[in-house]
Order: structure tokens, then C-alpha cells, then sequence
């Protein structure tokens, strides 16, 4: 089974980046333009750990909320009336529409924009 990883990066190109740190090479080119690369690395990397989205400053205040999309996943920023900092998928059960557009402040609820 072929290594998808080995269209992008040769064995030389492999060795050469895992060499010790004063003598390592970056990855080649390509892997920063290519949209396939992206998909691996979602797929093998980030899809797989916890990582930072926000910052708390962006949603400081009770009812502050912010919309975001992250690896093409729409996300939902939301400071609670507790202050606990969530985050939700910004996709509505019902109806599959995003819930929030548009970043708020204060708001006591979520009213999707299309009710």
C-alpha cells in the first residue's frame, strides 16, 4: 500500500527534513501550495488532536458570541452567563442553516437568522 505522503515528499526529501535540528531541510514547496497536501494533513494531523481555535478576548463578556469556520467546519464561539467559554458546531438541528452570522454581543439567546 502506497503512502500518500510519498507524492509529495521522497525518500531523500524525508530524510533530509528528519535530520537533527541544525542540519534539517523544511518541507518542499509544494506541500505548502498544495490544496491535496492540506487534505492530508487535516486527515492525518489536525483532525486527530485538540488545537486552538479563539481567544478568550474575542468572547469576553456573558453573551458575547463569535462565528467561525475552521478546517471548513462552521464553529460557534459562545460566552456563557456561568463565563464558561464553549464552543459549538454553528449548524442548526433542524434545519442545517448556520445559527449565527454574525459576531454578538449581550445576546440571551441563539435565533437563527432564518425564523
Amino acid at each position: 500500500m502506497t503512502d500518500p505522503l510519498d507524492q509529495f515528499i521522497s525518500p531523500s526529501q524525508k530524510v533530509a527534513i528528519r535530520a537533527p535540528i541544525g542540519e534539517a531541510l523544511t518541507l518542499p514547496r509544494k506541500a505548502f501550495l498544495s490544496e491535496e497536501f492540506f487534505r492530508l494533513e487535516v486527515e492525518r494531523l489536525f483532525s486527530r488532536t485538540w488545537m486552538g481555535v479563539g481567544f478568550s478576548h474575542s468572547v469576553a463578556n456573558s453573551g458575547d458570541v463569535l462565528p467561525l469556520t475552521l478546517l471548513g467546519m462552521p464553529l460557534l464561539l459562545i460566552r456563557g452567563e456561568d463565563e464558561v467559554l464553549r464552543i459549538f458546531h454553528n449548524i442548526g438541528a433542524h434545519d442545517a442553516c448556520p445559527v449565527q452570522l454574525e459576531p454578538g454581543t449581550g445576546q440571551k439567546e441563539l435565533v437563527s437568522p432564518y425564523h
